[in-house]
């Protein structure tokens, strides 16, 4: 009988440098303010997290189930098609604070606050109790091994 290996790739399979090729600007084009909001708030201090910038919903609604999770990421997408540089949305994992939360990752810090504006929006819209990571990075690669 012969035996399968099977190798998942995890990482090293893709580059992903944090400001590295493909990203356009830097923090200092982000001119949100942490802080309250109506509906959410703004937490720029996302420590051991993915996450460059958090934006927190204080709403009523509590979103806590991971396909829950990740069809409010995917319908938060939805409010930023017009924007190129947003590369990954969705899904659902640790974000900025602790629990779990959904995504944004772009390319362009530049667009960073047009992005939280719109989840602000979105989340005060939606009286979401849920967390958006936004990421700035490069666009991921296939690395040639």
């Amino acid at each position: 009988m012969r035996g399968w290996i099977v190798i998942l790739c995890v990482s090293g399979c893709v580059a992903d440098p944090a400001n590295g090729p493909g990203v356009v600007g830097s923090s200092a084009d982000v001119t949100t303010p942490p802080g309250p909001y109506v509906g959410y708030r703004v937490d720029i201090g996302c420590d051991n997290h993915f996450a460059d910038i958090g934006v927190i919903g204080t709403g009523a609604v509590v979103v806590t189930d991971i396909a829950a999770i990740d069809a409010a990421g995917q319908d938060l997408r939805t409010h930023l098609v017009d924007l190129a540089s947003v590369w990954g949305w969705g899904g659902a994992g640790l974000v900025c604070e602790p629990g779990v939360g959904t995504e944004v990752s772009l390319s362009d810090w530049r667009d960073v606050d047009t992005v939280v504006e719109r989840a602000g929006a979105w989340l005060r819209e939606h009286d979401y109790a849920l967390q958006i990571g936004i990421s700035v990075s490069s666009i991921p690669v296939p690395v040639a091994q």
